[in-house]
């Protein structure tokens, strides 16, 4: 028998990996295109532990950090959100050592705590008549809004899996290069808003909005009668409304998973003991 434990900590970047569409380009609304992409994108960190019960086989636990990068999630003439993860993961992975050098590990994966953040930007000049049947035909508002929206998702398990190189420097210390795959979607739960800024325009006028008075803009709007210059005015209504709550819970709202995978290089040092 085998026995020996070992700690080891690396950093690299991730890749997205398994995209799944996130929303939609409708910049030219001829040619509306898919956004596709995975928050599992950008620079991570792992802390792992490790013990041999063999030469060839071994058990690891891994806490790890994803500090993601910025993802288009929605876009057309008048609205724009971009995203990022923010995620703490723990893994358990069994290891086996293809040579002295040379091994390779597979697991479960979890995410353990973080969010995802989306960042919404919505700027439009819009008749005054939409909100005011009394206002002139000409008048128009402008409406400039941009406010964080923090989405926090039900615990997932995924698959992780790993190859990788070790090079000795010491006796109990090895710097390694590995690659790794992540396959994790992360259910959605709840949204909060947070950072609301707004403000309207009328004949050169500025007035801030607070959320409750844009809410009623919103409101306006999906109440309007459906045609073809209101619809995607009330679609777009729609879908900001729930990112406005202080706390929505999209519990059976068949709300997407949020994808976090990757396929990721990592640098590091072991020391065993």
């Amino acid at each position: 028998m085998y026995s020996q434990a070992y700690l080891s900590v690396s950093g690299g970047y991730g890749f997205k990996a398994n995209t799944q569409v996130l929303g939609k380009d409708a910049t030219t609304p001829t040619a509306i295109t898919d956004l596709k992409g995975s928050y599992g994108a950008g620079y991570q960190v792992q802390l792992r532990g490790g013990y041999f019960f063999h030469k060839r086989w071994g058990g690891e636990l891994a806490l790890g950090y994803l500090h993601g990068g910025n993802i288009l999630t929605n876009k057309n003439r008048i609205l724009e959100m971009n995203a990022y993860g923010r995620a703490f993961g723990a893994s358990l992975s069994a290891v086996f050592n293809i040579t002295d050098n040379l091994y390779v590990r597979a697991g479960g994966v979890t995410k353990i705590g973080g969010k995802t953040q989306v960042k919404t930007e919505l700027n439009t000049a819009l008749p005054l008549r939409l909100f005011d049947p009394l206002a002139s035909p000409t008048k128009m508002v402008d409406i400039n809004t941009n406010f964080n929206t923090n989405f926090h998702g039900k615990i997932p398990f995924g698959f992780i899996g790993g190859v990788g190189y070790r090079f000795k420097i010491a006796d109990n210390i090895n710097l390694f290069v590995e690659g790794e795959y992540l396959n994790i979607n992360v259910p959605r739960k709840e949204s909060k808003l947070n950072n609301f800024e707004a403000k309207r325009t009328i004949d050169g006028v500025t007035q801030t909005l607070s959320v409750t008075e844009f809410k009623g803009y919103m409101a306006k709007l999906q109440q309007l009668p459906s045609s073809p210059q209101t619809d995607n005015l009330k679609l777009l209504a729609a879908q900001v409304a729930p990112l406005l709550e202080d706390s929505y819970s999209w519990e059976g709202k068949n709300a997407p998973d949020a994808p976090y995978s990757s396929i990721g290089f990592h640098f590091g040092v072991t020391y065993s003991f």
